[in-house]
């Protein structure tokens, strides 16, 4: 499928896209089905070019799944801080109103030093411009589950609030999909405790909230 397509406006308000095959008296193209029509000169309004429309969606269901690493140190020794890179994988279903603006829900999986959380959330994603490649932005606000931790008998842990918002470039391929690489900002918030047991039962322990802050890099792909 052509990237770019030559498109014919005629002085009757039609258009008619695809690859101008001659240019004088009479003007010949050749439509994506194969069809090769034929116009004179003094029909024709004006002679330009433009993307494809078929790599691209104006509205319409939008998917963009990502994989990639998160990086961050974690602040129990801030003389020492220790460095972490783990895995995160996300995916957003939504609705596309523009191609500036989808809305819908983001869901995934991040795995930090002994907490795999799994966030749910609100997002946004918007390509700025309409070329074939293009910046996009991305934002999502929602919460986290700590439900696929392994936690001990004493010990429990508690996703919190999470936000994230990124920007990247996406590259349109044929059939309106797409291949994309994004850099963004991530925080979770969770909260854990941890009760103090023997022989004879469990009492009470300690618990604390902390807040991991993550640069996120992802790959992916969009349809």
């Amino acid at each position: 499928m052509k990237v770019k397509q030559d498109i014919l406006e005629l002085k009757n308000g039609s258009q008619i896209r695809g690859k101008l095959l001659e240019q004088g008296e009479n003007i010949r193209i050749q439509t994506q089905d194969g069809s090769i029509w034929v116009y004179k000169a003094d029909e024709i309004q004006q002679i330009s070019s433009g993307l494809n429309p078929m790599l691209y969606k104006a509205k319409g269901f939008i998917n963009m799944s990502e994989i990639g690493v998160l990086s961050g140190a974690n602040d129990e020794n801030n003389f020492n801080p220790q460095r972490f890179a783990s895995f995160s994988f996300r995916s957003f279903n939504g609705y596309q109103f523009h191609h500036a603006f989808a809305l819908g829900l983001t869901l995934g999986a991040d795995w930090y030093e002994q907490v795999i959380i799994t966030p749910i959330a609100i997002g946004i994603r918007g390509d700025l411009l309409s070329s074939r490649i293009t910046p996009f932005y991305s934002l999502d606000i929602g919460t986290g589950s700590a439900w696929m931790t392994n936690q001990q008998e004493n010990e429990s842990a508690k996703g919190g609030t999470s936000w994230g918002i990124g920007l990247g470039l996406k590259i349109r391929m044929p059939s309106q999909t797409a291949f994309t690489f994004s850099l963004g900002y991530h925080e979770q918030n969770v909260s854990s405790k941890i009760d103090f047991c023997n022989w004879w039962g469990c009492s009470s322990g300690f618990s604390e909230k902390r807040s991991f802050n993550r640069l996120a890099l992802r790959m992916g792909f969009s349809f």
